[in-house]
């Protein structure tokens, strides 16, 4: 049922694409127009061909993907970028390892790497870099890195707190000691 739901969604949604594309103008199309990458959607009765954001893209092919997964696929993605330094999927690589970096399913989640590698894709591809859900995203990375730090500092500094209070518990038996024997 499902799946007959999203089959109709995405029909009607490439009908929709097509009308609007007849009716405007090209030049006003292809400055308004969002970049897309094709890719293919899943379908019980016929494999249509729509247009995708890059990032809805990359989690329609990470939807499924279970926690063993992540750690090979993040390998594979890392030398893939060694391979194919500069190319288009070089900078699909970057945006495919900054989601895996910091999926929900990823048994150690690394933010500050997925940081690392968003901020690679938006240099390699301004332009979708600029859609809001990838600053949006990034922003998100950014403040989360901020916060881990501060968790950090703050945790040293409490554990400074700890040996501090320690040492006074230990001054102030010494100087209990030391009042029991001058009485």
């Amino acid at each position: 049922m499902i799946l007959l739901r999203r089959t109709f969604f995405f029909v009607l949604l490439s009908s929709l694409s097509a009308l609007t594309s007849q009716c405007a103008p090209r030049v006003a199309q292809q400055e308004t127009a969002p970049p897309l990458v094709r890719t293919e959607v899943p379908s019980e009765h016929a494999v249509e061909k729509i247009e995708v954001a890059p990032l809805d893209a990359v989690e329609r092919r990470y939807a499924e993907i279970s926690a063993a997964e992540i750690p090979r696929e993040i390998s594979r993605l890392l030398s893939s970028i060694r391979t194919e330094q500069g190319s288009q999927d070089a900078g699909m690589a970057h945006l495919q390892l900054a989601w895996l970096y910091g999926h929900y399913r990823n048994p150690s989640p690394q933010y500050l790497k997925a940081q690392q590698e968003l901020e690679a894709y938006i240099v390699f591809d301004p332009k979708n870099g600029a859609h809001d859900d990838v600053q949006n995203w990034y922003h998100m990375l950014r403040e989360m890195g901020r916060l881990q730090r501060e968790n950090s500092d703050l945790r040293g500094k409490a554990e400074q707190l700890k040996i501090q209070v320690e040492q006074l518990e230990h001054l102030d038996i010494e100087m209990e000691k030391r009042r029991q024997n001058i009485k």
